[in-house]
């Protein structure tokens, strides 16, 4: 039996969720998959999430009702959802990258199937942690988001092994979201995204980063913490501090290129934003620039 104070996460994670997701569909916009990897298959009556492109007006002519063209994969493109949860993601200030991350999944997950598409969640660091397939009903939203809420940060980050393996499961073309901080083995990670990449599907990466990584202010004295090694190293000098600060910014920039290089669709969030806005902003500048 769920805790009613499980429950009561559970509504309160479903509810900002639909609201972002809602705000997205509010101007009537279709999922921004379909139509990726389609093939034709049959028609169907028209609905008011369809694109006008799809209408069929001779067959609409005739039967005088309205109908669209149906595609192979229209109610069934399949979304994986990977999601880092190694130990670097367990930092942040007010809010950690991994409870800014799981809302990234949620939300994609929720967006997914409200548009007839199937989401899937892969949790990993040094291993699968968590993997549920992709389906297209409620259940398995409700599996997403208690396995979202109930998530701990575990382990080191080892995505090559797990993006090599998954690319290689993954037989049919289909959507995958990567969520990361993307600070540990930045090649391993181009590497295993270039999997995905070279096998068809589409990939998009979301790369989520705590306002002090950033902004990194010198305030007399600071300790540098690696959260998956636990190592840490201590600065006393200003200088240090600035010299770290540029070599970090140069890190994600260089990451950040790589995967455009790619053209693959890359985001960055810092957690002490607005995640509404943020969250459509990425999606109306999806659907306007996607690859």
């Amino acid at each position: 039996m769920i805790e009613e104070g499980l429950i009561s996460k559970l509504k309160r994670f479903e509810f900002k969720a639909k609201k972002i997701v809602e705000g997205f569909l509010l101007g009537l916009h279709p999922s921004p998959f379909h139509g990726y990897s389609s093939e034709f298959k049959e028609h169907r009556e028209y609905s008011p999430l369809d694109e006008i492109k799809y209408i069929d007006w001779k067959l609409s002519g005739r039967r005088e009702k309205i109908f669209v063209k149906k595609f192979e994969e229209e109610t069934n493109t399949k979304v994986y959802i990977l999601l880092d949860a190694s130990n670097s993601m367990d930092y942040g200030k007010p809010l950690k990258k991994i409870e800014f991350a799981k809302d990234v999944c949620a939300i994609f997950s929720y967006l997914s199937f409200l548009q007839r598409d199937a989401p899937g969640l892969y949790v990993f660091s040094d291993d699968l942690k968590e993997f549920f397939p992709p389906r297209a009903t409620k259940k398995q939203i409700n599996i997403i988001f208690k396995t979202l809420l109930n998530l701990k940060t575990e382990g080191k980050t080892e995505p090559l092994k797990i993006f090599k393996g998954l690319s290689e499961i993954i037989k049919r073309r289909g959507v995958i979201i990567i969520v990361s901080d993307f600070l540990k083995k930045k090649e391993e990670f181009l590497k295993g995204i270039r999997y995905f990449k070279a096998k068809k599907h589409l990939v998009i990466v979301f790369q989520i980063l705590s306002r002090d990584e950033i902004d990194f202010k010198w305030k007399g004295g600071i300790t540098l913490k690696d959260m998956e090694y636990e190592m840490e190293h201590k600065i006393y000098e200003r200088d240090e501090a600035n010299y770290f600060k540029r070599e970090f910014l140069n890190y994600i920039k260089e990451f950040e290129n790589e995967v455009l290089k790619s053209k693959i669709f890359f985001t960055r969030f810092i957690t002490d934003e607005d995640i509404e806005k943020n969250f459509l902003n990425f999606l109306f500048r999806y659907k306007k620039h996607g690859f």
